[in-house]
């Protein structure tokens, strides 16, 4: 029937020996969404999805705290290094390659995990990400880092102005 409709003369079915095999399907922890709007996302795989090519796998070494990994993403500096570490496309499309998501900086720690509840909730309910920060900035880079509230502001301004500039060359 694929054949049929000529399914398997499109680009990526094109392209294989046996058209209807989709490859490398995986199961990873976590998800790291590749192409974002507004800011990029880390989210733990608990519905246990497989992926293509579609988001960047995250497979935790042996001993690291999923929760605390994920949690340990949503703050102003992390966010300021994707922006960096990317790059944009059209529509202020932000783009992270596997390589280009190794630079960015993540204050983990451990007693990060009791934030990814608090986290979860607030996107699901649609709350903006100035009002994750504003808990994530606190708890892990002032109290677990030790950051100034100026440091703090510096990453978070770099961050807004980065994807502001991205965000406005769709327009």
């Amino acid at each position: 029937m694929g054949e049929s409709m000529g399914i398997n003369k499109g680009y990526k079915t094109g392209i294989r020996y046996d058209w209807f095999v989709v490859p490398s399907i995986k199961l990873s922890e976590a998800l790291f969404i590749r192409r974002n709007n507004f800011f990029p996302k880390l989210i733990v795989n608990e519905a246990c999805a497989y992926t293509t090519d579609t988001m960047h796998r995250v497979f935790m070494r042996q001993g690291v705290n999923i929760n605390a990994f994920v949690a340990s993403f949503y703050n102003s500096l992390s966010l300021a290094f994707s922006e960096i570490s990317g790059r944009s496309y059209g529509g202020g499309v932000l783009e992270l390659m596997p390589s280009e998501t190794e630079k960015i900086l993540l204050p983990h720690k451990e007693e990060n995990e009791s934030l990814l509840h608090q986290i979860d909730q607030m996107m699901r309910t649609n709350k903006s990400i100035d009002e994750i920060l504003k808990i994530t900035n606190e708890q892990i880079l002032k109290k677990g880092y030790g950051f100034t509230d100026k440091e703090i502001k510096l990453a978070d301004s770099i961050w807004k102005k980065l994807s502001a500039r991205r965000l406005n060359r769709s327009r």
